[in-house]
């Protein structure tokens, strides 16, 4: 598919991609609405043979073999249900129709906003609010050019001296942030390298105890994550330039890098200040510390404590958040 989709980009920059299923679903029932709602994918792949025959014909021709976008295709649009861990739900409706939790929450949102040029961001942010009433463990995301004007290549207005303004307050907050303590202290076993790349060979950089390094200009470096844990945590790398612009490294996985019981994930970038690396036991979406919407958009529904301190950093005001009672 990203091979299709790199070939659809070269021809046009307008390019929405939305997958309502999932990849990892599982024979479950969700306690809400019983048998009234069931994973949206297919328990048994047809035809699977001919599909891995297809794909070797291809991969034989050479149509596999080029390069692909390592952090995802830029140019597209790249909507998904659920993370890739997550069942995907399709459930009956109040009109008792059989209906994808994304199809449905999606579609509103469009219908709803329109003729109103905001994001795509803006407009996941909401459908993943109205899922998770019905769906709480169900997580809709996009990944891609998520600023732009749905169903458009122009992105939402935002007025720079404010975004300038936030971004040296949502840096120095990101900077000062520290571990949890107590009841909030998260035990994992996440070993993080740091180094660089000469001829191709991986050279590990001795972090001292003030944890700063130094590197060349121009020169490739590379971050290398493994979980020596039990269980699965979630990592958020950051940038944090010169000029404190916050970035997130990894946009394809803006909730986090997964990273399961003893699974090494390594990511080359060149970096030129700081790296911060959140980790959490769940999914948490950090975006809005590297882009936050404007105006700061109101939550609706339970948070995790890290979330609300997150949403503190990037719109530097405490959120009047409704919690569930």
């Amino acid at each position: 598919m990203s091979h299709i989709l790199q070939d659809i980009t070269k021809k046009t920059r307008n390019v929405t991609v939305i997958l309502d299923c999932c990849y990892a679903s599982r024979i479950c029932r969700d306690l809400r609405h019983k048998d009234k709602a069931r994973p949206k994918s297919l328990l048994n792949l047809q035809h699977h043979n001919i599909l891995l025959n297809y794909a070797d014909k291809l991969r034989m021709e050479g149509q596999l073999n080029r390069e692909i976008f390592i952090k995802g295709n830029p140019y597209a649009i790249r909507i998904a249900a659920a993370a890739t861990t997550e069942t995907a739900w399709e459930y009956e409706n109040l009109k008792g129709q059989p209906i994808g939790a994304l199809t449905e929450s999606l579609a509103s949102a469009i219908k709803k906003t329109y003729s109103q040029k905001v994001s795509w961001r803006t407009v996941l942010l909401r459908v993943s609010e109205s899922v998770n009433i019905e769906f709480p463990q169900q997580h809709p995301r996009v990944e891609g050019p998520d600023k732009r004007i749905l169903f458009s290549i122009k992105t939402a207005a935002v007025k720079k001296a404010i975004i300038y303004t936030k971004r040296l307050a949502q840096a120095q907050h990101l900077l000062k942030l520290e571990s949890g303590t107590g009841d909030k202290k998260l035990n994992h076993k996440v070993d993080i390298k740091f180094g660089v790349v000469r001829d191709g060979q991986r050279n590990p950089l001795p972090l001292p105890e003030n944890r700063q390094a130094s590197v060349t200009e121009k020169e490739r470096v590379y971050i290398s994550l493994r979980s020596n844990d039990t269980s699965t945590v979630f990592v958020s790398v950051f940038d944090v330039n010169v000029a404190r612009k916050v970035t997130l490294v990894l946009t394809s996985s803006p909730k986090g890098i997964e990273l399961g019981p003893s699974q090494p994930i390594s990511k080359r970038e060149h970096v030129e200040e700081r790296l911060i690396f959140l980790i959490s036991s769940s999914e948490v979406d950090l975006q809005h510390l590297a882009k936050p919407l404007l105006p700061c958009p109101e939550i609706r529904g339970d948070i995790s404590s890290l979330e609300r301190l997150i949403y503190q950093f990037a719109y530097s005001k405490d959120r009047d958040i409704a919690r569930n009672t």
